[in-house]
């Protein structure tokens, strides 16, 4: 392999849309291998790219480093781990879209406050606060805690 055929870290940065401390951190956890190195320098080839998007791609959607390690180690173990994150995906789409349609229900009310329109607030009742898939990204209503003095049952 020739440096024509590799690339710079901060080429790799660009092409990935990580920045290099971020790649080297991968590369630190074991998910990224250690790169050929030409004249003391990290040299990373299409390889790194592709398996960094698809890092970044199974961060984006929630996985833990542990989990991508899983994915990515190029057995058949990585299927429980996608089928579970796909049936959480479907009911994040299916509060997203909820939560979009509730959203969009109080943007065209004339009200000024949301929760005097009926439209918004019938919306709301649809959307289960309990349920593990409430925030997409912590699996909370915001960061509501018991004892904070807000409601944390159904929608009334």
């Amino acid at each position: 392999m020739t440096t024509r055929d590799t690339m710079a870290i901060s080429e790799l940065a660009r092409r990935t849309g990580l920045t290099p401390e971020g790649i080297r951190f991968y590369e630190r956890v074991g998910l990224l291998p250690p790169p050929d190195r030409v004249g003391g320098r990290r040299r990373y080839t299409a390889d790194d790219v592709e398996r960094l998007v698809a890092i970044r791609l199974c961060r984006a959607a929630g996985f833990t480093i542990e989990e991508v390690r899983r994915i990515l180690q190029g057995t058949g173990e990585w299927r429980p781990v996608v089928r579970a994150k796909l049936a959480q995906i479907e009911h994040q789409m299916a509060l997203l879209a909820a939560v979009r349609d509730a959203l969009q229900e109080a943007v065209d009310c004339d009200h000024d406050d949301p929760m005097a329109c009926p439209y918004f607030r019938a919306r709301l009742r649809t959307v289960d606060p309990t349920a593990p898939e409430a925030d997409v990204r912590t699996g909370r209503w915001h960061d509501d805690e018991p004892g904070d003095g807000v409601h944390h049952g159904h929608a009334r």
